[in-house]
């Protein structure tokens, strides 16, 4: 069961959070979506699946994160600005540094990918325009993938 609850962060910004714990004992993983997911996790990922003030709300002292595409920078810096707490952290499919020296950041990103990716690098209006005007573009996932998110 999928529990939805809205967390108010000390800025004022609202977070939306999807709650899949039970009282099992097992280990609390937070999940940080990529882009472009809208943010529950992947069915697979239940059983196992700012944080601080997420944990704080949800009553949740030590746990680990997973993050994908962009989400594993969050991840990444969960770990690393809450080493107390983090137990440990997933990262799959994460971005590398866009400015990194010698790096084509865009290689072998699907055409859908890199055109969403390169309206973000122009700002957010350049962003919101693209998401507004550009249909979802199945073709940026590949056969393995879909057979990979298919099953159980």
């Amino acid at each position: 069961m999928v529990t939805e609850t809205d967390v108010e962060l000390p800025d004022g910004r609202t977070l939306h959070v999807y709650d899949t714990a039970g009282e099992d004992g097992r280990l609390a993983v937070l999940w940080h979506h990529g882009t472009p997911n809208l943010g529950p996790p992947p069915e697979p990922l239940f059983p196992a699946a700012d944080v601080a003030v997420i944990a704080d709300a949800l009553k949740i002292g030590r746990f680990a994160v997973m993050g994908h595409s962009g989400g594993s920078n969050h991840a990444l810096a969960s770990g690393a600005l809450l080493p107390a707490r983090v137990l440990g952290a997933v990262c799959m499919s994460g971005l590398a540094p866009l400015h990194a020296e010698g790096l084509d950041w865009f290689a072998g990103m699907a055409n859908a990918g890199a055109a969403e990716l390169s309206a973000a690098i122009r700002g957010r209006a350049a962003l919101v325009d693209h998401l507004s005007t550009t249909d979802f573009d199945p073709e940026q996932f590949t056969p393995a993938d879909h057979a990979a998110l298919a099953g159980a």
